[in-house]
């Protein structure tokens, strides 16, 4: 045991330290170029969405672990959001259904590696956790079985737009969503880009109208938060937000980020009076042609409830394919308590 001791002692000399920061004081130079240099990065590690969910919700917090060289250039980071039970705290990175985990610059190897991981996990460990939770979607991060963390899996779907033809782009979908795009065009609906805070509440409002569409119990996520998508991400070059329109009218919202080669679908929402004239289609068109025409490779069509069978079929009628990824968990012998109680209750 002394002797991994001497070897970690030797190697932090070497790569400098790893030190915690909160968001704000976060060097985005120097994250953005670590993401750009690391092959396990997707929108959701960059700092603008960082700070829409800080904004929005100002009673949470997020984190970073950060790995320096002796420059104090980033070599490797995990970020993360802290949520308090009972006093305790459950790390997520990251929380909301979307990606996270580490990012480590492409050129370190696997001793630093797993020297940076020791040290967040060990860490963590040590503050009061309940639970720790990592989204690994591009399933690299299965030395965290080696630390007592326990995977699950999830699938989203993705359309590999190297095979998707521009000039015949109806060659991949089924009949019905053939159709459906059609009817979109001769319907007459338009499709533009968001640009107002008057047209994200509209698109707001047709969200909730969704969640209550689908008996959802409370709105999923506040105005605000998607005031700040438009004002936060909107002016980084990372937001696709668009909508559909029938006589200047709004029946449509979709929200796309994107980073590096992907696409994302984050969320979307329409009017049930005008569905025959297929909003949703339209949209999905219109954004999958543009991420065509800009040279990303990947539309990411977002996660799906198994029992979803509706929207099983809807993301599948476009020619994507499943793709599967882990989320890693630890619980302390608390935290393991409390989940067999609440199951019980």
């Amino acid at each position: 045991m002394s002797g991994n001791n001497n070897f970690f002692k030797k190697l932090s000399k070497i790569l400098g330290k790893v030190i915690f920061k909160n968001i704000d004081e976060l060097d985005d130079k120097k994250w953005l170029e670590l993401l750009k240099n690391s092959n396990f990065t997707t929108f959701f590690h960059t700092k603008p969405w960082f700070l829409v969910w800080k904004k929005s919700y100002p009673q949470t917090d997020f984190y970073l672990f950060l790995l320096e060289d002796q420059e104090k250039n980033y070599l490797a980071g995990l970020p993360f959001w802290v949520k308090k039970k009972f006093g305790l705290k459950i790390f997520f990175s990251l929380p909301f259904g979307t990606y996270g985990g580490f990012v480590f610059d492409k050129k370190l190897g696997e001793k630093e590696v797993f020297y940076f991981i020791k040290r967040c996990i060990e860490t963590l460990k040590g503050w009061n956790v309940l639970k720790i939770e990592v989204v690994d979607f591009f399933e690299g991060f299965g030395f965290l079985g080696s630390f007592g963390f326990k995977s699950r899996r999830y699938f989203t779907h993705i359309l590999n737009l190297n095979e998707f033809d521009e000039a015949n782009p109806f060659k991949s979908f089924t009949k019905e969503r053939k159709k459906a795009v059609s009817q979109s065009q001769k319907r007459g609906i338009s499709v533009k880009n968001v640009e107002s805070e008057d047209e994200v509440k509209k698109c707001y409002e047709l969200t909730l109208s969704t969640y209550e569409r689908y008996r959802m119990k409370k709105p999923k996520y506040p105005f605000l938060l998607f005031k700040n998508i438009l004002y936060i991400i909107g002016g980084q070059n990372l937001l696709k937000w668009v909508v559909a329109k029938k006589d200047e009218k709004i029946v449509g919202s979709l929200i796309n980020f994107y980073f590096k080669d992907m696409l994302f679908a984050w969320e979307g929402a329409s009017d049930y009076n005008y569905q025959s004239l297929r909003p949703n289609d339209a949209l999905r068109f219109h954004s999958l042609l543009w991420a065509k025409k800009n040279n990303f490779k990947i539309y990411n069509f977002g996660a799906t409830p198994e029992k979803g069978l509706g929207m099983l079929r809807f993301k599948e009628s476009w020619g994507t394919k499943k793709r599967y990824y882990k989320i890693w968990e630890w619980e302390s012998f608390c935290g393991r308590v409390l989940e067999k109680t609440r199951k019980l209750v």
